[in-house]
């Protein structure tokens, strides 16, 4: 550590070349995209259960159904508003038979996502799935839509503008150089169970 700067140095046996996880399904990679972009809900192992993130509340009206009341009040690190169009879009991309994903199964047990309204989505499941809300705790981060759909290669978002609601926001990602994250104050503030203490992250 140098804690005259406040950095944490991590040093990784395998480079990375994007912190999105959802294209590079590693354990390095999912240690700063847990940091860096936001869940709907997380799962407290301590105490054994769920608690909001981007998500306030939901209800499963029926075995195939979830409905989620989002926040209105979280921005993603490029300053855009967070709401239900970025849930769909993220999921509606991870649906997309176009779109290649080396663990595509852990998200097409959903079969579509609606938006009821800014604050509020459901999602139709294939099925009823046990497991559930811990496949949303654990493998569905939420992308910041107005930047990823700016790329025409979609995995060049985990590499340049990896744009998130976590309470790190990410500085530089490069293969070589390795990836570079800072406290993002805004977030912070935000999300009691989530902590940053230290700065940086390298």
């Amino acid at each position: 550590a140098q804690k005259a700067k406040e950095t944490l140095l991590i040093a990784t046996q395998d480079p990375f070349s994007t912190i999105d996880s959802y294209v590079q399904p590693a354990v390095e990679v999912a240690q700063f995209s847990r940091s860096v972009f936001g869940n709907l809900l997380v799962f407290d192992e301590k105490n054994g259960k769920f608690l909001p993130e981007l998500a306030k509340s939901w209800i499963h009206p029926n075995p195939t159904t979830i409905e989620f009341e989002l926040r209105d009040d979280v921005v993603y690190h490029s300053g855009s508003k967070f709401s239900a169009d970025d849930v769909k879009y993220t999921i509606d991309y991870l649906l997309d038979p176009k779109v290649k994903l080396r663990f595509k199964g852990r998200y097409t047990w959903i079969k579509s996502v609606d938006v009821l309204s800014p604050s509020k989505i459901r999602l139709t499941l294939q099925s009823p799935l046990a497991t559930d809300l811990f496949s949303l705790a654990y493998s569905f981060r939420m992308y910041d839509s107005a930047v990823h759909k700016t790329f025409a290669d979609k995995t060049d978002y985990g590499r340049q503008s990896p744009s998130g609601t976590g309470v790190y926001r990410a500085i530089s990602v490069d293969e070589n150089s390795g990836v570079l994250v800072e406290r993002f104050e805004p977030s912070l503030k935000k999300f009691k169970h989530l902590r940053a203490p230290i700065r940086r992250i390298q």
